[in-house]
């Protein structure tokens, strides 16, 4: 437990890297490969599908993206925080796909701190690091479209997610660069950084379920309370958001469960693997827990394609399993929600005719 034992100031141990001048580098599952002297062809086997999986992951989370964009399954602001997510989750991946070329010595280098290893761990870092709070800005933003929940789901908004995003990439690639340069104890922060998502978790449950009651109450006059105000265009836009938080669900488990596995796998070894004979086995397993990452990152694309398919109606195995496992039976169809857009179009319409008419009048 040596990496640990200093909570804000990091213990050198092997993920850090050494140049000439003595300066030292934080590097996240970097392989030394110079100390793996068997079986080299498993090592390089092992990289090239970690090389497969991320451009993979790359592929089926673009076009997850792009079609939750076609589609306009949630709200703008939602789909930004993911664009921005994906592009700097993506960027992370390039850049591990760089380092494995120096790992390897498909690229030579005489210096393994120098330019540019310690600019890719960053880069790297800044995506991996991106997973730790995605869930905590989706939160925000679905705090948000509860509170305006009257007018949110059909107004752009598009100043919170360019907000949150621009915050979060300058903190995020902050303490990415902290990570690596040794300022800050890249461990125990990373252990941190996961348990504000249980948190995020059961708050978004708890405003799923929150709005399933108010939207009860304003269709049931018996259990509507004093102070609630009704409206069709509130109770058309709470079921919006309601079908935002349900399709997001299945994700947000996604999400947990990647981050708790990639944890372990990259704390147990480092706090396990000690001992200075330990050097070779903690390298490979080191090779491994890139290889389960780049696996998740795959893995993880369903989080889009159950949105998308809650959305569109075409639900694979997955989804109907899921949905009868956790008996998801109050889902709302995307046959009830094309009232949304009947409504609105209705106003948008009697407002022009007004609009015209008073022009007229004048």
């Amino acid at each position: 437990m040596q990496s640990f034992s200093n909570v804000i100031y990091p213990v050198l141990d092997e993920l850090h890297v050494f140049s000439k001048d003595n300066s030292s580098f934080w590097l996240i599952l970097f392989v030394k490969s110079d100390l793996i002297a068997s079986c080299k062809s498993i090592y390089y086997l092992g990289a090239a599908v970690e090389v497969c999986l991320l451009f993979s992951g790359l592929l089926l989370h673009g076009r997850s993206v792009f079609l939750c964009w076609k589609y306009q399954i949630l709200h703008p602001s939602f789909l930004a925080l993911m664009t921005n997510f994906y592009v700097a989750f993506q960027c992370g991946s390039v850049a591990r796909i760089g380092l494995i070329m120096y790992e390897t010595r498909a690229v030579n280098w005489y210096d393994v701190a120098s330019t540019p290893i310690p600019f890719l761990g960053t880069i790297r870092q800044f995506g991996l690091t991106h997973g730790y709070c995605l869930l905590q800005l989706i939160t925000t933003e679905r705090v948000v479209a509860t509170i305006y929940v009257a007018d949110y789901e059909m107004r752009p908004r598009f100043h919170i997610p360019a907000l949150l995003s621009i915050s979060a990439d300058c903190i995020l690639m902050a303490i990415s660069y902290a990570f690596v340069a040794g300022i800050m104890n890249g461990y125990f922060f990373c252990i941190m950084g996961v348990l504000p998502n249980f948190a995020c978790a059961l708050i978004l449950h708890h405003m799923l379920k929150r709005n399933e009651k108010r939207l009860a109450r304003l269709s049931d006059s018996l259990r509507r309370y004093p102070n609630d105000k009704y409206s069709l265009s509130l109770r058309i836009q709470l079921k919006e958001n309601i079908w935002s938080l349900q399709k997001i669900e299945f994700g947000v488990v996604i999400i947990i469960l990647v981050l708790v596995i990639n944890l372990f796998l990259f704390v147990a070894p480092v706090s396990i693997l000690t001992n200075p004979d330990q050097r070779t086995s903690l390298q490979w397993s080191f090779w491994a827990g890139n290889i389960v990452l780049a696996v998740s990152v795959s893995a993880s694309a369903p989080m889009g394609t159950f949105a998308i398919a809650l959305h569109t109606g075409a639900r694979p195995f997955y989804v109907r399993w899921y949905l009868r496992k956790f008996r998801k039976t109050s889902i709302i169809s995307s046959a009830q929600v094309k009232e949304t857009d009947a409504y609105f179009g209705q106003l948008h319409a009697q407002w022009d005719y007004a609009m015209r008419r008073e022009k007229t009048m004048i």
